[in-house]
């Protein structure tokens, strides 16, 4: 992961100003996310390209995003299939080799479903890690914490904690009740649909006293199975999403100071699933 971070930072870390979203958060978790799974180095730039298009799922309402969406799927359904065929024959120390073995031991996985769960990782991992280590950077710098995380890296886990909790990425879920279920006399009826206000649940105040309030001695945030899910719906990617964006916040705030936002925030639409800074245009200074 830091060299990762080290590869897309060099093409601009000499230039005193960036666009954090389009120079690094759109590219670095992806291309991590791709070398678990196990694609050629040589291939990544246009998987990244058709996985991009993919955080249209995501958007509200969908239907303007279907052809873009649809053709990202079947450019992403294929290339999977392909790399699939290639590790059944001569398989790697990764991801995709794991899975071949395993539908071959087991015998549950059909072909469309390994290759769909692949394709979900790449829609599940992509555009949340994108804008949550946006989202955090936003904070470090509106929060006057960015020479404290590079004076003490052990800092810089909770305060990726508090981050996901001020500016969750994650606005709502949707989930439907299995049976009734009833809740501060309010009936929930079984096959219906809720959404879930993670907005406002991060901002609870008998779970989080004083929300508005970055802080980062709360004990509760990383017990508060937000913004990873819980039960059957445990984000598995919860993991590897903290250390990517703790790997690339380490690196930033060694590398550099005065950081200051030099436009206006360009965030997400406040309707869609996901939201965070499309762009986020800083200058800094290097260390």
């Amino acid at each position: 992961m830091r060299s990762v971070a080290q590869e897309w930072i060099a093409p601009w870390a000499d230039d005193a100003r960036c666009d954090l979203v389009d120079d690094f958060t759109q590219h670095y978790p992806m291309v991590v996310l791709c070398r678990v799974i196990g694609v050629p180095p040589a291939d990544i730039p246009r998987f990244v390209e058709a996985a991009h298009d993919l955080h249209l799922m995501a958007a509200v309402p969908m239907a303007p995003g279907f052809a873009e969406i649809d053709e990202a799927l079947a450019t992403l359904e294929a290339y999977v299939l392909d790399i699939v065929e290639r590790r059944r024959v001569q398989p790697e120390a990764d991801f995709l080799s794991g899975l071949v073995e395993a539908q071959a031991l087991e015998g549950d996985l059909s072909q469309s479903e390994l290759v769909g769960n692949v394709v979900n990782l790449l829609f599940a991992g992509a555009g949340t890690t994108r804008y949550q280590l946006a989202s955090a950077v936003r904070a470090f710098l509106e929060q006057d914490l960015w020479e404290r995380l590079a004076a003490d890296p052990e800092l810089v886990t909770p305060a990726l904690e508090e981050a996901m909790r001020f500016y969750p990425v994650t606005q709502f879920v949707v989930r439907i009740p299995y049976e009734d279920v009833v809740i501060d006399d309010k009936l929930f009826p079984a096959r219906r649909r809720i959404i879930l206000n993670l907005v406002g649940a991060s901002r609870d105040p008998e779970m989080f006293p004083e929300p508005d309030r970055f802080d980062l001695t709360r004990d509760n945030v990383a017990r508060s199975r937000l913004p990873f899910g819980w039960g059957s719906h445990l984000c598995l990617g919860h993991a590897l999403a903290r250390a990517n964006m703790r790997e690339a916040v380490v690196e930033l705030t060694s590398r550099f100071r005065d950081l200051e936002i030099t436009g206006d925030l360009d965030l997400a639409s406040p309707a869609a699933m996901l939201r965070g800074p499309e762009h986020l245009p800083l200058s800094f200074r290097p260390r």
